[in-house]
């Protein structure tokens, strides 16, 4: 089916005026043009504040109005919350339709019919997109459709084990569950000299931090471990020519200085010292040749930077002059380059080579582990998710056919494999494709998102579709748009970057629109300051030398910005607020920062100023003094004989202990501090005791959930931090939540994963329940994005990027694979320009992204802007600056800053407020907890229902703590045969799937080779003895009860009524039933379906033990009767049947039937059901001693003979 067949008619003439005229009263010109165009692509340019999100929102509209159906049209955009937001603004426009579109019966018939089926629009994220993918085509793909997202705690602890294994170059353990392929690899690189070179320059932590790096980079460039291997012999030919062309412009950077020099006459400046001597020569040399070529060029550098080596005097000060920068300076710049003599002469060294091809093969391996890894738990992360998607839709075209309409917001922040699934999208079915975005907003480098994906796209708009810019921007006033475009048009002058060939598009103002004409002069009435600039100076010795530490002046800093924020706030100073002025108040006001490094000068400086702030992401989540408590708390649940835990946490607020007493307890030494604690303070022994129990039954996340559960457990916090600390520390919980889910409930597992956590200031969202209120917004400028305030301050414009982090370690690379800075210790001496090289192609990419960067945080502005720095030092050179500052710098005229608080003003501010900041700090009431929903489980499967309706307590030691729990052996089998019987039991039920119940198939079956079975049967498939007895179950349906089941199952087989291996997954309520029924088929009677018939295969030797019989039968038919439960919940059609239950023996070759379900017994079982969905988890969990006789379980259970554990760990607290 085509789009054109599939499309909606045509709507006749009138409507579709009607439509666009409406379109056309609501929206600028180039809104109306963007919303109707009819070209297969079109590609909007949207400045900031330009209404891009109510031009897309249109866009669907006039879509779904004019040609496709909801169901057809694909809309994409950055972030969930844009999702939410773009889905309500559609059906708020639908919804405000109804009058316009009156007079058209068919468009109100389209606008109804769209509305009501706005649910099913295909509005989401593009990994949204790509899961719904995955679970709606991904059948053919090596994952299960419901795919789970892989955790952060998960993959820190695999990356954790993958670090020692790189420590000790284990090649057992990273061949363990590879294939041989790879393991020969994998040995091969491990054995490699080179390799433990490589690891101990380096060290274990830095190249699985390197390899962690390159798996995301990679995969978001749309590579797989085997391309980057084919890559491996040497760097591409790209790297080298775009080498070539950055040095190419530096060397003629450094020429041109000298076009003013050559005209300094050395004769003029008197003196006759060797300098001089050098310069006449030097000048009359290049004078009489001149030169041609980059060759040329270059010669002329060196020789240049050799002339002016050591150069003093007059002439020496007036060449400075004449090149406006210092010799010394500049002939730095020119040796710096003389490293890359050699590489651009010669190419790359053999030493060199072989480092980066090490560096790309350790990559591979853990990567290749990874998936692994991943692929087993049934995970995936978010590049597989893209990825994966791709796969299934070349798989099944017919399922990107179905989008004829795509649209996609914020398309300057797309990566390489996010494109190619677009492009597989369209591809398909030839759909139109509509692009919103701006490439001077362009600041995902990190995430490795590509601008030049979306310049490319533009080039084609130009071509054979449509570009429309839209420029006009509500969002600012005037003076913040005139200060904007004033330092943005000089600083893109020509283009916006030296591979962006895209010219700036000025940002305009709505003046002259007729639907501005009311306010358009009151608008710009505000009296907040435009580009206030705050500069602070290091305080220098007579000499000049800096006197303190940048610290201390950012502290200074901060606190005259927190002042000038309270002026303001004091002034009441008039803000814009939709239609009317106002006073400015603190949710009006915002701080954005390059980086969270700030945060804490801001923090100290707004507590003494009083400013209320809310900070979004915290510089590290686990120095919150909270947070900090409850790692003390966890670390003492794993181990109650830690008393450096037990201080920590009885020393925090939370234990309620004063902490003059709590500090006199821990001087005591009696043995067991929980013992000392229990004889001077029961109470908090107790709280202890009980949360050391739930710790190790439910997790320590139930147990600090419950802690705070107990409002009087922040009674003892800061009334001005309850709130926060409340919020951080449900992170917290929910942080454990997910490691006990990825990782295991283990209380040791966890304080360890915590402890690593604090170690390494692992950072993670401060979850801040402050940001609603009326506080001063403090945020990343990457944060800010798509967000808008009346008063923006930037604070932190000295920040230089993250140069120099790239000097220390091995790096991945977009251009060379792989960079590192030096040769390991023992290579052969020399300079290793990897890394050079590396950081020469990206420098100019990451400055250039800085500057968009900084764009970001100006036009984040409304009606105020306040830009705050250190000055730079005086060795600090304005070519080397890579500053925000210096985007500033080269933006505009660096004019003093107006109304500027004073150094004197700020010290005494600082004076008179540092004793209140000190005050003790007082009980305040209970913070009101809100009511956390309970937890529940969200699947149950056969052999968990029939577990926990036996047992509770050992369906905990296996469902929960993930304890082996051995089936008992049965008479004459020894432990060791019973626990291979599952593996010999489900080649069993895969031959029993295959087979058409005759003898001559089994016997075929049975003679396959090993290669026809997957790779998990071939063991069992191996083994004699083991084929033997898979003989022997299939002979015995031979006895008389097996022919008559036999001649059913052939029947059934015969009339297409028999299912085998039959997978589900049924939702009940809030818990979902998963499993597969062995076999079920249907049988007729009269003409009708009149008999479901269900069978167990059972491969487990009958006991003699009455008691153990009795436990295994009740086991079995429990499972049987969620069988039939299952299949009648998930097919109709069943309910009305005869339910014929039976379990059939293989190793007796006996059926034994039971008693169907009738309507009460299935009711009572649905209950059951979702009673232990709640019960199961969250318990308790009481052990049934009652049926411990008989259970199969019982000698691997702790309850069987040994009591209690909670009762064991009493004794021992």
């Amino acid at each position: 089916m085509t789009n054109k067949e599939r499309g909606l008619p045509p709507l006749p003439e009138e409507d579709l005026a009607l439509l666009k005229n409406y379109v056309a009263s609501q929206g600028l010109p180039e809104q109306v043009e963007a919303i109707t165009s009819d070209a297969p692509l079109t590609v909007v340019g949207a400045g900031a504040g330009t209404g891009k999100t109510w031009t897309l929102a249109w866009r669907f509209v006039w879509t779904v109005l004019t040609r496709e159906d909801v169901r057809h049209t694909l809309t994409l955009t950055f972030t969930e919350k844009a999702a939410s937001e773009m889905r309500r603004r559609i059906a708020a426009l639908l919804a405000d339709l109804e009058p316009a579109l009156a007079a058209s019966a068919e468009l109100s018939r389209r606008r109804a019919a769209a509305l009501a089926s706005l649910d099913q629009a295909y509005i989401s994220t593009i990994h949204g997109f790509g899961a719904r993918v995955i679970g709606e085509a991904g059948l053919s793909l090596p994952v299960e459709p419901s795919l789970r997202l892989v955790g952060d705690a998960e993959a820190d602890e695999f990356w954790r084990e993958l670090t020692g294994a790189l420590d000790r170059l284990d090649a057992e353990w990273f061949c363990w569950g590879m294939d041989r392929g790879y393991g020969a690899s994998a040995r091969a690189l491990l054995s490699d000299p080179g390799a433990a070179d490589v690891v101990n320059c380096w060290r274990p932590e830095g190249v699985a931090d390197f390899a962690r790096s390159f798996e995301g980079m990679m995969s978001d460039f749309g590579e797989t471990p085997e391309s980057v291997l084919e890559k491996l012999s040497s760097p591409d030919a790209q790297a080298l020519e775009l080498l070539r062309q950055n040095l190419g412009a530096e060397f003629a950077r450094l020429a041109d200085c000298w076009t003013e020099g050559f005209d300094v006459d050395p004769a003029r400046c008197g003196g006759t010292g060797d300098f001089v001597a050098r310069f006449a020569a030097f000048r009359d040399r290049w004078n009489a040749r001149g030169f041609a070529s980059e060759a040329d060029c270059r010669e002329f550098v060196f020789d240049a930077a050799d002339t002016v080596k050591n150069a003093r005097g007059k002439l020496a000060d007036a060449l400075a002059e004449a090149m406006g920068v210092k010799l010394a300076d500049w002939r730095r710049d020119a040796e710096a380059l003389r490293v890359f003599e050699r590489l651009l002469a010669d190419g790359w060294s053999a030493d060199e080579l072989r480092l980066r091809a090490l560096l790309i093969r350790f990559g591979w391996l853990c990567w290749r582990k990874w998936q692994a890894y991943k692929s087993s738990r049934g995970d995936i992360s978010f590049s597989d998710m893209i990825a994966l998607a791709a796969q299934a839709l070349e798989h099944d075209e017919s399922y990107a056919a179905r989008f004829s309409e795509v649209l996609v917001d914020e398309f300057q922040d797309t990566n390489d494999q996010q494109d190619a699934l677009l492009r597989a999208v369209r591809r398909a079915a030839r759909a139109r494709l509509f692009v919103v975005g701006d490439l001077k907003q362009s600041i995902y480098r990190f995430r490795h998102a590509e601008p030049a994906i979306f310049e490319r796209y533009v080039a084609a708009s130009r071509r054979g579709g449509r570009y429309v810019s839209l420029s006009v921007s509500f969002r600012s006033g005037e003076k913040i748009l005139d200060a904007v475009n004033g330092r943005f048009e000089k600083i893109w002058k020509d283009r916006l970057g030296a591979e962006l060939n895209q010219p700036y598009e000025a940002l305009r103002s709505p003046r002259g629109l007729a639907r501005a004409a009311a306010w358009i002069d009151e608008r710009q009435r505000t009296e907040l300051p435009v580009c206030e600039r705050l500069l602070e100076e290091f305080q220098r010795d007579e000499e000049g030398r800096a006197r303190e530490s940048a610290a201390a002046a950012r502290d200074r800093l901060a606190l005259r910005l927190a002042l000038r924020l309270c002026e303001l706030r004091g002034q009441e100073a008039k803000i814009w607020d939709r239609d009317r002025l106002r006073p400015v108040r603190w949710g009006d006001m915002a701080v954005l920062t390059p980086t969270r490094s700030s945060y804490e000068n801001l923090q100290r400086a707004f507590s003494l100023c009083g400013v209320p702030a809310a900070f979004t992401g915290g510089r590290s989540f686990y120095a919150r003094p909270e947070i900090r408590d409850a790692c003390a708390l966890c670390a003492f649940l794993a181990d109650p004989r830690d008393r450096t835990a037990l201080a920590g946490f009885l020393c925090s607020p939370f234990s309620g202990l004063p902490l003059a007493d709590a500090q006199a307890l821990l001087l005591l030494d009696r043995g067991e501090p929980l013992k000392t604690l229990a004889e001077h303070w029961p109470g908090p022994a107790a709280k202890l005791r009980s949360l050391a129990r739930q710790a190790m039954l439910e997790g320590p996340s139930a147990a600090l959930a419950s802690l705070l559960a107990r409002g009087d457990c922040l009674k003892n916090v800061h009334p001005k931090r309850r709130v926060a600390a409340l919020a951080n520390l449900r992170r917290a919980v929910a942080l454990l939540e997910e490691y006990e889910a990825g990782v295991g409930p283990s209380p040791a597992g966890v304080a360890a994963y915590l402890r690593s956590a604090l170690r390494r200031g692992a950072a993670d969202p401060e979850a801040s329940a402050e940001a609603d209120g009326d506080t001063v917004r403090v945020m990343t400028i990457h944060a800010s994005k798509g967000l808008e305030f009346p008063l923006v301050a930037v604070f932190g414009l000295e920040h230089g990027g993250r140069a120099g982090a790239r000097e220390k370690g091995v790096a991945p690379s977009r251009h060379l694979l792989a960079a590192a800075p030096r040769f390991p210790d023992g290579w052969p001496e020399g300079d290793c320009l990897l890394g050079k090289a590396h950081a020469r192609l990206d420098e100019r990419a990451e400055y250039e992204e800085r500057t968009r960067l900084y764009y970001v945080a100006l036009t984040r502005a409304r009606d105020g802007l306040i830009l705050c720095g250190l000055m730079p030092g005086g060795g600090k050179r304005a070519e080397k600056d890579r500053s925000l500052l210096s985007i500033e710098r080269a933006g505009g005229e660096f004019v003093p800053a107006s109304g500027e608080v004073s150094r004197r003003q700020a010290d005494a501010w600082l004076h008179r407020n540092a004793a209140g900041a000190l005050e003790k700090t007082i009980p305040g009431a209970d913070v009101p907890l809100t009511v956390l929903r309970p937890r529940a489980l969200r699947r149950v499967s056969a052999t968990s229902h029939a577990l926990w309706s036996l047992c509770p307590a050992a369906w905990r030691l296996s469902f929960r703590q993930n304890l082996d729990l051995s089936w008992n052996a049965g008479e004459g089998e020894s432990l060791r045969e019973a626990s291979g019987g599952a593996e010999l039991g489900d080649v069993a039920h895969w031959i029993l799937s295959k087979w058409d119940f005759s003898d001559g198939d089994y016997r075929r079956i049975l003679g396959l080779r090993d290669g026809h079975l997957r790779p998990e049967f071939r063991r069992v498939w191996r083994d004699p003895a083991s084929r033997r007895e898979l003989e022997r179950f299939l002979q015995n349906f031979h006895s008389p009860g097996g022919e008559k089941l036999l001649a059913r199952l052939r029947r059934a087989l015969a009339e297409g009524t028999l299912a085998r291996e039959y997978p589900f997954k049924v939702r009940l309520g809030p818990v979902e039933l998963v499993g597969a029924v062995d076999a079920f088929w249907i049988e007729s009677a009269a003409g009708r379906p009149a008999r479901l018939c269900v069978r167990d295969y059972k491969t487990t030797r009958l006991p003699k033990d009455p008691l153990r019989r009795r436990w295994m039968d009740d086991f079995y038919a429990r499972q049987l009767r969620f069988y039939a439960l299952a299949l009648r919940r998930q097919r109709p059609e069943f309910a009305p049947l005869q339910l014929d239950l039976a379990l059939w023996n293989l190793r007796g070759g006996a059926e034994q039937k039971l008693e169907a379900l009738d309507a009460e017994a299935e009711k009572a079982l649905e209950a059951a059901l979702l009673a232990q969905a709640s019960q199961a988890a969250s318990g308790p969990w009481p052990p049934d001693r009652s049926r411990c006789a008989g259970c199969a379980y019982a000698r691997a259970c702790v309850f069987w003979r040994h009591g209690d554990p909670l009762e064991m760990w009493n004794e021992l607290s």
